[in-house]
This record gives C-alpha cells, sequence and structure tokens, in this order.
C-alpha cells in the first residue's frame, strides 16, 4: 500500500485522469524560479491544468483517507510517497467535494492553460520540485 504525505497532496488533488503539472519548492529552488513560477512570494506550490479539465475538475468529489503513520517508510522524499508492507486501515475518511477550494485552503497556485506542455517543458528545466501526471491525457504538443 502506499500514501503520499500532506506536503505534495496538492498533486493528487484532481480528477484521477486529469494531465497537469504540480510544482513545488524545494531545498535546491533558486528565488529566479521561485519568482518566474509564483505570483506571490507566499506560495510555493503550484498545479496547472488544461481548461478543458476544468468543469471536470469543478465536479469531481474525491475521497482522502487518511492512516495512522507507524507503518509506513518513506520510498521518495521528493514526490512524498510512503509505502507499507501490511495492511492498513484508514483512521479517518474525507469526501472533498471542491478540489479547486481545497487547493486554494492549501496555498496552491493554481493556473488553468489550454495546453500543458510549455510550462512542463520549462518546469523540468527549473530548479522546483515537479511532478508531470497523466499527461497521455493532455492535449497534443503544439
Amino acid at each position: 500500500m502506499w500514501a503520499i504525505d500532506e506536503k505534495r497532496l496538492p498533486n493528487f488533488l484532481t480528477p484521477r485522469d486529469c494531465p497537469r503539472v504540480a510544482y513545488h519548492v524545494g531545498s535546491r529552488t533558486t528565488d529566479a524560479d521561485k519568482a518566474r513560477f509564483f505570483t506571490s512570494s507566499g506560495i510555493s506550490h503550484g498545479i496547472v491544468i488544461e481548461s478543458k479539465w476544468y468543469q471536470t475538475m469543478k465536479n469531481t468529489a474525491l475521497y482522502l483517507y487518511e492512516f495512522h503513520t507507524q507503518a509506513f517508510s518513506l520510498q521518495d522524499s521528493v514526490a512524498g510517497y510512503y509505502v507499507a508492507t501490511t495492511t492498513q486501515y484508514p483512521k479517518e475518511k474525507y469526501v472533498l467535494t471542491d478540489l479547486f477550494g481545497e487547493l486554494v485552503k492549501r496555498n496552491v497556485e493554481i493556473r488553468i492553460v489550454d495546453n500543458l506542455w510549455e510550462m512542463a517543458d520549462a518546469v523540468k528545466a527549473s530548479t522546483l520540485n515537479w511532478s508531470l501526471c497523466r499527461m497521455a491525457n493532455a492535449a497534443p504538443r503544439p
């Protein structure tokens, strides 16, 4: 079983098949990249989705399960992935019905673009920590 930490949770607060570019400030992130990718100095996490996914995201509910942390071991520190080798049972279940609101509540900058590829290329070339999710579902490269 795998889980993610709270810091990287925003990467997954979208519909499952929604292509997205997610990025956040890491220990190697330069001030220039912070200024380039964030509109406010108080923001350290960004999510970019395509405009054609706006309505789907607006109308999707997600189920978030919280687990006791003792049985989980860190697998990937950049992605925030944790794994457990034994069966785990949630200690809490949340139904998230306003995904945009959940991102805003977590101080995540949201961008909506027509095509993700320019942003994906820019983020990959930056000093940010990043994740490209479900890019096979993105609009084709221009």
